[in-house]
């Protein structure tokens, strides 16, 4: 039986969008922790389906389209508790009282970074985008001179839209290798003469290694939106530094 499961990307998203917390207003549990010596990510949390990934299942509804069933409207962040509860008794969970629950935790998580700017930043948050941009030009190598009028914050500008805006809604990753090197080598034009692009033959690992950052990413709870400018500096500079020392350019000639 075919089901409508949920992509990582869309996880993620719910996830981030509720605070790692379920969603279940009288459930304080958080869906993340941490190992004893803080190197793991622990995750507890169950994203359900508020209408099932597939007939027969709790709250089926056989109106949905296959895209809709699997979309982020379609989620809810859970612990795992709760994702067994609902499931156990659907008359007293139905759609529109889970989609309530949702949009108040979504909005709840909204609150709390409300004042986010004015609040400090974890830095590591900041060193894990600088290390993402630098794995990103590594594999996706470029070759030609640094122009003297090399715009870096147009090409951050474009970095951010793909890292931080259109890959994250990118359920397939298994297209991400031909997204990269189209999008490396238009945007590079902007810092490059002569510019010719490539996906290094000895690695071609970055969808993977793009979920994990993000993964990072969002154990810091930093609404990278409200942070836009900040990490549009951050990608800026450590763009111009990769390419200003070689290290972005073809490193496996």
């Amino acid at each position: 039986m075919t089901r409508d499961n949920f992509s990582d990307a869309v996880k993620n998203q719910i996830s981030l969008k509720s605070g790692f917390r379920c969603s279940n207003p009288d459930c304080p549990a958080r869906t993340r922790s941490y190992t004893e010596d803080g190197e793991r990510v622990i995750n507890t949390g169950v994203v359900a389906h508020i209408c099932a990934a597939s007939p027969n299942g709790p709250r089926y509804d056989a109106s949905m389209t296959r895209k809709e069933r699997a979309g982020e409207e379609n989620g809810i962040l859970l612990c795992s508790k709760c994702a067994a509860l609902i499931d156990r008794d659907v008359s007293a969970y139905p759609p529109e009282k889970l989609r309530e629950w949702k949009k108040a935790a979504y909005q709840a998580e909204r609150e709390r970074h409300s004042g986010l700017p004015d609040r400090p930043v974890d830095p590591r948050f900041y060193t894990t985008i600088q290390e993402m941009v630098c794995t990103c030009l590594t594999i996706y190598q470029t070759e030609g001179t640094v122009s003297k009028q090399a715009r870096f914050r147009s090409y951050a500008g474009i970095l951010y839209r793909l890292l931080f805006e259109d890959m994250v809604n990118e359920a397939d990753y298994g297209k991400q290798e031909k997204l990269w090197i189209c999008a490396v080598e238009t945007i590079a034009s902007d810092a490059l003469e002569s510019v010719r692009c490539r996906i290094a033959s000895y690695d071609h690992s970055f969808p993977r290694r793009y979920r994990y950052f993000m993964e990072e990413l969002n154990t810091y709870s930093v609404d990278i939106q409200t942070q836009k400018n900040t990490v549009l500096d951050v990608v800026e500079n450590a763009v111009q530094s990769l390419f200003q020392t070689g290290k972005a350019f073809g490193l496996n000639k």
